[in-house]
């Protein structure tokens, strides 16, 4: 991109919930400037950003649209992906996460689910590293907005 109001999306999976090899899961990036928004992770969304040259480690934040299983499945997988030390992750920084009300209590079962793995790769490496961390950035409008809607 030219210039820090320059916007770039890309569509990185337009699928359905059922597995298709031709498509994967629901998955926006939004580029502004040097900043990186991931909207929805579904199936497929670390393949999709590595096959398009976006270390998961860049993303500044990830917009949950809601909670249908096709739109959260990758979380894990870009998440806990980004915090390792390769091209395509070193993150510094927690992943902020934003969502209808409802996302602490996801990202919170899925840091209790993948606590195993955590505590393994932090043994493996150096004593500065920290365990992959997120933060949530519940915005109240959006949180009022969506509470009562049926997903589409």
């Amino acid at each position: 991109m030219t210039s820090s109001s320059d916007f770039r999306v890309t569509l990185l999976g337009t699928g359905v919930p059922t597995p298709r090899p031709d498509r994967f899961g629901p998955s926006t990036l939004v580029e502004v400037g040097n900043q990186r928004l991931l909207i929805d992770a579904g199936r497929g969304a670390a393949i999709r950003l590595y096959q398009v040259g976006v270390p998961m480690g860049s993303i500044d934040a990830l917009l949950l649209t809601h909670y249908h299983s096709d739109h959260t499945s990758g979380i894990p997988d870009v998440w806990l992906t980004g915090w390792l030390q390769s091209h395509y992750g070193t993150r510094t920084k927690p992943l902020r996460v934003l969502g209808p009300v409802g996302a602490k209590e996801l990202m919170s079962n899925l840091q209790k689910a993948y606590a195993a793995d955590i505590k393994i790769r932090i043994r493996m490496r150096s004593s500065r590293q920290r365990a992959p961390r997120w933060r949530l950035r519940n915005s109240t409008p959006m949180a009022r907005s969506t509470r009562g809607m049926a997903s589409r």
